[in-house]
């Protein structure tokens, strides 16, 4: 009999109040979620076009390969249409680089270099 009817009603009204905190807090839980889901939908949006146009660039890569072997296997372009090898080398894009890999030890620009080649040797 221990409790009296004021203990158990006080008792009950703080259980309704947890209660009622417990539920908005579930409810504020699953505002976040829907927020969380929003922005995942998003990113795989913006992954599935950078995909897209990275399979674009590398089709467009692959082809403009292919090209130069087509031509290249026609005799179009022949060995001794193309510039002897040479000391000099034509630098390559760095600027298209990754800002952590454009520089060297040394803090300058990273040179990439490539063996000159006689872009015109289709002509």
């Amino acid at each position: 009999m221990g409790d009296s009817l004021k203990i158990k009603t006080q008792k009950l009204a703080k259980l309704t109040a947890s209660m009622a905190e417990d539920n908005s807090e579930i409810e504020d839980t699953r505002k976040e979620i829907a927020k969380y889901e929003a922005l995942i939908m998003e990113y795989q949006e913006s992954l599935k076009a950078k995909n897209e146009e990275f399979k674009a660039v590398q089709h467009a890569i692959t082809s403009q390969h292919e090209e130069f072997d087509l031509f290249s296997n026609r005799g179009m372009c022949t060995r001794a249409k193309l510039a002897p090898p040479q000391r000099g080398r034509i630098v390559a894009n760095s600027h298209l680089l990754a800002p952590s890999t454009k520089r060297a030890h040394t803090g300058h620009p990273l040179r990439l270099e490539v063996p000159y080649f006689n872009q015109f040797c289709f002509g």
